[in-house]
């Protein structure tokens, strides 16, 4: 665990997750709502279903027990949707380390962050 944060690059990137993290808490605390489309809710239902008897059976199915596929569909949007922006974010810190020659500081990794939300 501690030779993790001894890499820069792993440090970097869960400072980029954190940040996009922390700005789709506040989006969520505005009322922003994590969205999937309607017509994956019977594919849920299925995974659902499946992954019911996969639990009966011993196993682990694509669905947590006690998590509903809608909500399992939103988990999907949210983790989807985390990826891309940190990519986004990673991509704009980089040109500003190329240009100032040292990486953004946490602040200004939300406020990337903040304005690729605005972007999307």
């Amino acid at each position: 665990m501690v030779a993790e944060w001894r890499d820069p690059e792993a440090l970097r990137d869960d400072h980029i997750d954190n940040a996009v993290i922390d700005v789709m808490l506040e989006g969520a605390e505005a009322g922003d709502a994590l969205e999937y489309p309607w017509y994956l809710l019977p594919v849920g239902r299925v995974m659902k279903g499946y992954s019911w008897i996969k639990e009966r059976a011993g196993s682990k199915g694509p669905v947590p027990e006690g998590m509903s596929a809608p909500s399992a569909l939103r988990n999907r949007e949210f983790s989807a949707r985390q990826k891309a922006w940190a990519k986004r974010v990673k991509a704009r810190a980089q040109e500003i380390e190329r240009a100032q020659g040292y990486w953004p500081p946490y602040w200004e990794l939300v406020r990337i962050a903040r304005s690729v939300k605005q972007d999307s």
